[in-house]
């Protein structure tokens, strides 16, 4: 599922840095990529943390998610603060650039669930 979800977000990235280029210049275009790939960043951690802790006991596996969900949230915040005041970023394309990403991902993850349930409705 989530390879899919990793191929849309990819497409959104680039959409999201040529349209940051084109409306914002250099500046348009590094601040949407790295919108870009705190948002991939976000995303994969998160879906490799629940695929390592797939196997264990379903409250361990709830307990580690939710601490590596505080901690990528505490990380974005981070980045955020730390960028808040940066004379090269360009705020607009980076907000832009994480909300396409963000929402490309989760439309993979939504189409990949549907095919899934789907089939597995058709061999029952």
């Amino acid at each position: 599922m989530t390879a899919r979800a990793a191929a849309l977000a990819a497409a959104a990235a680039v959409a999201a840095v040529a349209t940051g280029a084109v409306l914002a210049g250099g500046a348009g275009a590094a601040s949407a990529a790295l919108g870009s790939i705190v948002v991939a960043v976000f995303f994969a951690a998160g879906a490799g943390l629940m695929t390592v802790t797939a196997r264990l006991h379903p409250t361990l596996t709830t307990v580690l998610v939710l601490g590596g969900y505080a901690v990528q949230v505490l990380f974005l915040g981070v980045v955020v603060a730390a960028l808040r005041d940066a004379s090269w970023v360009s705020v607009p394309a980076f907000a832009v650039a994480a909300v396409a990403v963000m929402s490309a991902w989760l439309a993979g993850l939504m189409w990949a669930h549907v095919r899934t349930v789907r089939a597995s409705r058709m061999r029952l």
